[in-house]
């Protein structure tokens, strides 16, 4: 399983990246982003969205990575939550804007693939072996 969890670490980490990436785009207004993007919704500038894209998502992503890396016991649950972090985020801006790009279908994609790897991960885990069976 150590595929997988490579997988997921550099997978997460390229999310980490190109979430701290976008919100700083998003919050110096040096992205393309217009604010008729967001006409319907309940912002009236990026900087919420922005706040959340950089410390929501990329946070959990980083927290993802790092529990992977170090074998944290929470590493699956770590996963599957900046996996679904991932697809709530994508699922929301689709909702939310009124502009769609293939990066929305790409970031959905990628939120799943943690989800599988990590269901992956969890089936071929190594049960631990308990006191009372010793």
């Amino acid at each position: 399983m150590r595929f997988i969890r490579i997988a997921l670490v550099l997978i997460e980490l390229f999310v980490c990246i190109a979430a701290v990436l976008g919100g700083y785009g998003l919050i110096t207004a040096s992205g393309a982003a217009s604010l008729l993007l967001l006409e319907g919704s309940p912002f009236n500038s990026f900087f919420v969205p922005a706040l959340i894209l950089t410390f929501i998502v990329g946070g959990t992503n980083l927290l993802g990575a790092i529990a992977v890396w170090t074998k944290n016991k929470y590493a699956s649950e770590a996963s599957a939550a900046a996996g679904m972090g991932l697809i709530i985020w994508i699922y929301a801006e689709t909702y939310l804007l009124t502009g769609r790009s293939w990066l929305q279908t790409l970031f959905f994609s990628i939120g799943v693939m943690v989800l599988v790897l990590t269901m992956i991960e969890i089936k071929y885990k190594k049960p631990a072996v308990s006191a009372a069976k010793i």
